[in-house]
């Protein structure tokens, strides 16, 4: 993983471990912040990370904090996330039940697995917060590989999505 993801992960489960650590969240200030899932394929882990996620969810939601779970299809050093399926994500988001943990849904990680999207987030958008998009392969710009922006873009709108695409790709093209 990046630099960038690993810090996110290690400051997301800091604070989500240390319920004292509230002089983080002031000195931070962030209004989202992202989770990433972990990366032990364990019997029990959902269950552990649904405790700390409530924990977390709990604690955030007197800072006005939203936190997002990002399921991801990552293998590092042979082993997978554990929350790797966007119906995983959405599962563990539903359980634990608190306006203060949604999901974002990463289009390029959904595709990688071989995800429906229509089919996996029918009737739970409600439960979604953010969209990230990247082109397969290679998690290049939109436009770049082989989905159809076209599809996807209008499924979103179908199934109610009304927020902004973020964009988290690694671009083929020089800087202007």
């Amino acid at each position: 993983p990046t630099l960038a993801a690993t810090t996110v992960t290690v400051l997301a489960s800091w604070f989500i471990a240390d319920a004292a650590n509230d002089d983080l969240m002031r000195v931070i200030g962030p209004s989202l912040v992202a989770l990433l899932p972990g990366l032990w394929l364990t019997v029990g882990a959902m269950e552990l990370a649904g405790g700390s996620i409530i924990a977390g969810a709990s604690r955030l939601m007197y800072g006005g904090v939203q936190l997002l779970l990002e399921p991801v299809h990552m293998v590092i050093g042979g082993q997978l996330m554990y929350c790797h399926t966007v119906r995983q994500g959405l599962d563990l988001v539903e359980a634990v039940d608190s306006p203060n943990l949604r999901l974002l849904y990463d289009v390029y990680h959904s595709a990688v697995m071989g995800e429906d999207m229509e089919a996996v987030l029918s009737g739970r958008m409600h439960l979604l917060h953010h969209i990230q998009v990247a082109d397969m392969p290679g998690r290049n710009e939109p436009g770049t590989g082989t989905l159809d922006w076209a599809k996807v873009v209008s499924t979103l709108k179908r199934l109610g999505y009304e927020g902004a695409l973020g964009l988290e790709y690694r671009p083929t093209m020089a800087p202007a």
